[in-house]
């Protein structure tokens, strides 16, 4: 047995649908503890389903069941499971049992080992329907923002659940990653991937105004992008050499511990030449593949992947798709009215002179736009100015060049 799967215990990251129901109790329980003024470390699927964890001790233990059955006899295994939990525990520590059924029997289970499991109640109700799950979860947000004096609405009540599901969804993410092909335990990884209540706190506490408010916005991109990464880990084949699974969790556990600014850069690069800046699982999917495909593996440093040559020269994986000229021309008439409309994108184009494309031929975007609209590039850069952006940021923006993955593997590799 290997020192990891002697140390940690057994855990079995949930499918999507499943982990939706486990998260928002997860957050509902949180946010309980939050109420209480109570310190701790929210630990997913590793001692069991969740855990609220505090100095090191858990204080309480939840097993969740969403089942259709609701004969008590059919959990039967589950509850001896739940009452079997000791990993952390001590003898103050409470094991909880949490169903989407309304059961015939709720009351008290006793282990073989003594050891007592309650089942979870809500608002008194010993179950959760899952169709009530989100709901009752945002009333325990809204709960926590008026106790604590916090603007509450309709809409911030959405952000913060959004922003905490998000996190909750990036563990999930890691820990699924790491189970593939016997990488470092998903054990492990579930046992020390923890969201401290401080970060809870802080995500309960986001200030936003409306929903085209850029912070509602990134948490929603966050969701999208942890979505679809959890997809592409299902797709990875058993038999992937371990080293490109280990590249790629690797890039799942930068991505999740990216802070705000680089994650929106991160974001944007995946809405190069889009019109919408909601992100697609076909964008996460072609994005992974860059990255995938590549031997090298990316850098991160609080920014988003990225690659350095011997050159010197940044490279930038992207969801780029433009693989013949007249998607070559669309892309660049499409960037540069995103040039226009949002000066950040310059700033990233500045940073990164080569985008790494799903599919692409070597182009240069404002090339490729002079030519479509029989434009100079000194009248383009000129227009650019005049709209109050820096001369020498659009100078460079404008060298930036759109390189194939293929391309792009030989010039990391010399």
């Amino acid at each position: 047995m290997s020192k990891s799967a002697a140390s940690h215990p057994h855990t079995a990251a949930p499918t999507w649908s499943g982990f939706i129901y486990q998260g928002h109790l997860a957050l509902y329980h949180s946010i309980e503890c939050v109420l209480n003024k109570m310190s701790f470390e929210l630990q997913i699927d590793s001692i069991d389903d969740f855990a609220i964890i505090e100095n090191g001790i858990a204080v309480s233990t939840h097993q969740v069941k969403a089942l259709a059955d609701d004969k008590r006899a059919a959990y039967g295994e589950a509850l001896e499971k739940a009452a079997s939990t000791h990993k952390l525990c001590d003898k103050n520590t409470k094991r909880y049992f949490h169903t989407s059924a309304r059961l015939d029997d709720a009351s008290d289970f006793v282990g073989s080992n003594g050891n007592v499991v309650k089942f979870y109640t809500y608002d008194g109700l010993p179950y959760c329907y899952l169709q009530d799950v989100e709901e009752k979860t945002k009333s325990r947000i809204k709960s926590y923002l008026i106790s604590e004096g916090l603007p509450c609405s309709d809409f911030l009540v959405n952000l913060k659940f959004e922003a905490l599901q998000s996190h909750i969804a990036a563990q999930v993410i890691y820990i699924h990653a790491c189970n593939q092909d016997g990488l470092m335990s998903a054990a492990e990884a579930a046992f020390t991937q923890t969201l401290k209540s401080k970060k809870i706190v802080e995500l309960l506490s986001l200030a936003a105004t409306h929903e085209d408010d850029i912070v509602y916005k990134m948490f929603q991109a966050r969701m999208a992008v942890c979505k679809s990464l959890y997809g592409y880990t299902n797709t990875m084949e058993k038999t992937v050499d371990r080293t490109v699974i280990q590249k790629v969790a690797n890039v799942y556990d930068q991505i999740k511990e990216l802070g705000d600014t680089p994650f929106t850069w991160l974001w944007k690069s995946l809405c190069f030449g889009s019109s919408s800046m909601v992100v697609s699982e076909n964008s996460v999917y072609d994005y992974v593949d860059v990255i995938y495909d590549i031997d090298k593996a990316p850098l991160s440093e609080q920014k988003p992947p990225y690659y350095r040559c011997s050159a010197g020269d940044f490279y930038l994986p992207t969801a780029i798709s433009a693989d013949n000229a007249r998607r070559e021309h669309r892309f660049a008439e499409d960037l540069m009215e995103q040039l226009k409309s949002d000066p950040e994108l310059i700033d990233i184009l500045v940073e990164y002179q080569w985008l790494i494309a799903a599919r692409a031929n070597i182009f240069s975007p404002a090339e490729r736009f002079c030519a479509a609209t029989g434009a100079s590039r000194d009248a383009v850069e000129d227009e650019f100015s005049l709209m109050g952006k820096d001369r020498n940021k659009i100078t460079k923006a404008f060298d930036a060049t759109i390189i194939s993955r293929e391309e792009a593997r030989v010039k990391l590799n010399d």
